[in-house]
């Protein structure tokens, strides 16, 4: 049947183009390329140490006759711990300022005799030199009495005692251990990656299973000047304030940062079409139109992903509906999703 042109224009009249097309468009769900504010999380596992630690030894070889404290007991710098037997050194610091007095004396008296002129200045001179020997003698004998004081080198709290009052203390025996655990030292490492978002006085949480329910806070206070060349790794060290010494050395600890805050594009993880090692979206146009588009992707979130490229704010994604679309297909919107 040949078609007269007053018929093809009747048929085009009931029948237009455009009702044609629409029957035929995909209905789908949309939603639109929106702006957020977010950070790369970071989560990795770290070790606390003591802001301060030593084991308590001695220099010498002696025996001890009096211990000045107990186990765990919270001490101050200079606080005495032990004490060595020092009788023969106070005996000696006692000789010794016998012969000081008498050095004393004999120089006085011979400091006159020049002044009379009764004798040489050499022979005053000779005196003074006995007398600074007398003089260095007395700091000699105290130097010994003082290393029989085991004392505190800073403040902290002592842990297990390894000796007995009577037993003999060789050089280097550990007496106890002394750590100032009012702020911890948490060590931890993350991938170089993330090199240039770091700086010191970063903010950073931890938790522990001690503590399920706890958060401690503290601070970057250290970057180190190598990345490990096997792991790719960067070592940082921080500072948690611990005044209630709930923490210890030893322990180990979840550390959470956030680095590189921005505002970033943010769509629907279900808009995502990967294809081999690409992601693709599908576009909706202004004409109603999927045009499938290639995208770079960041982090992602929770339904949430990062678009680094090939989106910009406030295009409409299709996210329900991309299995039955092909490039170019015309579609419906039904809703918009957020």
């Amino acid at each position: 049947m040949q078609l007269t042109p007053l018929l093809i224009l009747l048929l085009c009249i009931a029948f237009p183009a455009s009702s044609i097309a629409k029957d035929k468009a995909v209905s789908v769900i949309t939603a639109p390329v929106i702006q957020e504010h977010i950070v790369d999380n970071i989560s990795v596992l770290g070790t606390s140490q003591a802001n301060e630690s030593i084991d308590i030894t001695s220099k010498i070889t002696d025996i001890i006759s009096k211990i000045h404290f107990k186990e765990g007991q919270q001490v101050k710098k200079g606080q005495r711990l032990v004490q060595l037997d020092d009788a023969e050194q106070q005996a000696l610091l006692q000789e010794a300022e016998v012969d000081l007095a008498e050095q004393q004396r004999e120089y006085n008296r011979l400091a006159k005799l020049v002044k009379q002129k009764a004798i040489s200045s050499s022979q005053l001179d000779t005196q003074l030199s006995r007398l600074k020997a007398a003089k260095a003698r007395i700091k000699t004998a105290q130097v010994y009495i003082d290393e029989r004081k085991i004392i505190a080198p800073f403040s902290g709290k002592l842990g297990l005692r390894h000796v007995s009052v009577g037993a003999l203390l060789q050089s280097g025996d550990v007496i106890t251990t002394l750590d100032d655990i009012q702020n911890i030292k948490l060590d931890f490492s993350i991938p170089e990656i993330y090199l240039a978002s770091l700086h010191k006085g970063l903010k950073l949480t931890a938790t522990t299973q001690a503590y399920p329910k706890r958060l401690f806070s503290g601070k970057i206070t250290t970057i180190n000047s190598r990345v490990d060349p096997v792991s790719r790794m960067l070592k940082l060290r921080a500072i948690i304030p611990n005044q209630d010494e709930a923490l210890r050395a030893g322990m180990l600890l979840t550390v959470r940062l956030a680095l590189n805050p921005r505002q970033a594009l943010m769509i629907s993880e279900r808009a995502l079409v990967p294809v081999g090692s690409q992601q693709f979206v599908y576009v909706m146009t202004e004409n109603a139109i999927a045009e499938r588009r290639i995208v770079e992707i960041g982090q992602r979130q929770v339904g949430k992903v990062e678009v680094t490229d090939g989106l910009a704010l406030g295009e409409k994604v299709v996210v329900e509906g991309t299995l039955r679309l092909k490039p170019n297909t015309p579609i419906k919107e039904i809703t918009a999703a957020q």
